[in-house]
C-alpha cells in the first residue's frame, strides 16, 4: 500500500465495525489522519461486500464478529477482487487461532480494540 504523500493521493479506507460508538470512534481517528479517505463506514458484512464491490480501496479495517457474518469473509473479497489492497482487522479477541485464520485470509495485521488512540 503506498502511503500518502508518495503519490500525493489519500489512502482509501473501508471501515467495518458493528459496534457504533467504537465505528464513530475509528471514523474520527481515520477522519483525522491527513492521509487518509474515509469511504464507508460499514456496520455488517452485507455492507462491507457492497462497499468492497463498489469502489477501488487501499485499505480495509475490520472487526471479525459481524452480525451477519465474519469480517473474514470480507478479507477474503477484498483478496479476490483487490488484490494490490491491505486489509487490518481490529478486534477484541485475541485467540491465537482467530489471529491465525485472519492473517491466513490475507490481512496484514491485527490491532485490539481497547488500544490508545494513538497507538490505533
Amino acid at each position: 500500500m503506498a502511503a500518502e504523500g508518495q503519490d500525493n493521493k489519500p489512502v482509501r479506507i473501508v471501515l467495518v465495525e458493528d459496534d457504533e460508538p467504537i465505528r464513530r470512534r475509528l471514523a474520527a481517528i481515520l477522519n483525522a489522519w491527513p492521509g487518509a479517505d474515509l469511504l464507508a463506514e460499514c456496520a455488517t458484512l452485507a455492507e462491507a461486500m457492497a462497499a468492497i464491490a463498489a469502489q477501488p480501496l487501499d485499505l480495509l479495517v475490520t472487526d471479525l464478529k459481524l452480525p451477519d457474518g465474519n469480517g473474514i469473509a470480507a478479507i477474503q473479497q477484498l483478496r479476490r477482487t483487490q488484490p494490490e489492497a491491505e486489509a487490518m482487522v481490529i478486534s477484541v479477541m485475541t485467540d491465537e487461532r482467530i489471529v491465525l485464520d485472519a492473517i491466513e485470509a490475507g490481512a496484514a495485521g491485527y490491532l485490539l480494540k481497547d488500544a490508545d488512540s494513538l497507538d490505533l
